[in-house]
């Protein structure tokens, strides 16, 4: 459930503000790049020391979040139409 939390609150959020910023660019190019992001603060997080550790959950969260930033863009720019 925390997991899920974080990646709403984070990774949602940017994937909704980067599909605002860049609304032309492909899809799987954010997802990409936003992919990358996560799996890289996962691995961050697990070398830290500071007793974190990286997760796959944490990962598979950030990918549910990135859909849902998605999705309500569309969900937005859908609603936004005449």
């Amino acid at each position: 459930v925390a997991a899920l939390a974080a990646a709403l609150s984070w990774l949602g959020v940017l994937a909704f503000l980067a599909r605002l910023s860049w609304p032309r660019l492909p899809y799987w190019s954010l997802a990409l790049g936003l992919t990358g992001f996560g799996v890289m603060i996962e691995l961050v997080q697990g070398m830290s020391g500071w007793g974190r550790t990286a997760s796959v959950a944490d990962v598979i969260a950030d990918l549910v979040g990135l859909a849902l930033g998605f999705a309500a863009y569309e969900a937005l720019r859908n609603w936004r139409r005449p």
